[in-house]
């Protein structure tokens, strides 16, 4: 979407593809309008009014935006198909996303009776956000029928996006 953000989505491919199709031009409007970039918390606000202007009718997605935000710290929300809103330290998605989740749980130290604001989580360098990436990757090729044989990843600094391919299936 932006520089500095991605979304991500599962669902009907359909309205995934509507959805990401308007916000494309939404941004555009944005930037002419403002004739500065969208920050990732403006786009995490837009995406969720988007949704929610077609909750009668919704896109059957569910929805993860991904990105730097203003304070350059690493931001992650996620939507509900009508466009509920909500910022998390991870979510996943998908046909795996029920079984990655308590591996990513346990990688990243998850306390379940402490509610712990944004800018008071450990600190996640790169090379082990990586490894955890990948290693989720492989569980989900391992395990999960629909997941398919390549995996990409997307890192997001504040230099940019970084794509990684790992193959994962060789059957």
């Amino acid at each position: 979407m932006t520089p500095l953000a991605m979304v991500a989505s599962t669902g009907l491919w359909c309205d995934t593809i509507s959805m990401t199709s308007l916000l494309q031009i939404r941004i555009q409007m944005y930037e002419q309008e403002h004739n500065k970039p969208i920050s990732t918390d403006a786009l995490a606000q837009m995406i969720s009014i988007v949704m929610y202007n077609r909750r009668f009718f919704p896109y059957h997605t569910c929805t993860i935006l991904a990105g730097i935000d203003q304070a350059g710290k690493g931001a992650v929300y996620y939507y509900d198909p009508v466009g509920h809103m909500e910022r998390c330290r991870y979510r996943v998605l998908g046909s795996s996303g029920k079984m990655l989740l308590p591996a990513l749980d346990h990688g990243l130290g998850w306390e379940h009776h402490t509610l712990v604001p944004p800018d008071q989580y450990p600190p996640l360098d790169k090379e082990r956000a990586l490894a955890l990436a990948r290693n989720c990757l492989r569980v989900a090729s391992d395990r999960d029928l629909f997941t398919g044989d390549t995996g990409v990843l997307k890192l997001i600094t504040k230099d940019g996006i970084e794509t990684e391919t790992l193959p994962l299936r060789k059957d």
